[in-house]
């Protein structure tokens, strides 16, 4: 169960990550105005570096970098083609949410 919750957060700060960064584009969708680009992709790289430090107490160095490699190629794939087809934002985090509890579940 412990291993479970370390992949659960992990994978919620990477899906986070992606999101707040997908808001600073010029081209979002999700939030009403565009985020500060150095904020985003600072936020990104420390929700990474977090997700990879919480994935090594559960997997090998090699194994923790391509399973957050894995995940955040899901969620900036999820996060692109899901936002223009949400009205709401709930909807979106939800659904993403729901992705990653699912992930974090099988892998």
């Amino acid at each position: 169960m412990g291993a479970f919750l370390l992949k659960l957060m992990a994978l919620q700060a990477l899906f986070v990550g992606c999101l707040v960064t997908y808001g600073s584009s010029q081209r979002q969708y999700f939030f009403v105005r565009t985020l500060p680009a150095k904020l985003a992709w600072i936020f990104f790289i420390l929700a990474t570096t977090g997700a990879l430090l919480l994935l090594l107490t559960v997997y090998d160095p090699i194994t923790a970098g391509v399973y957050v490699l894995a995940a955040i190629m899901v969620d900036w794939t999820f996060v692109i083609l899901a936002s223009p087809h949400f009205s709401m934002q709930q909807g979106l985090l939800a659904c993403g949410g729901l992705l990653m509890t699912l992930t974090a579940y099988l892998g």
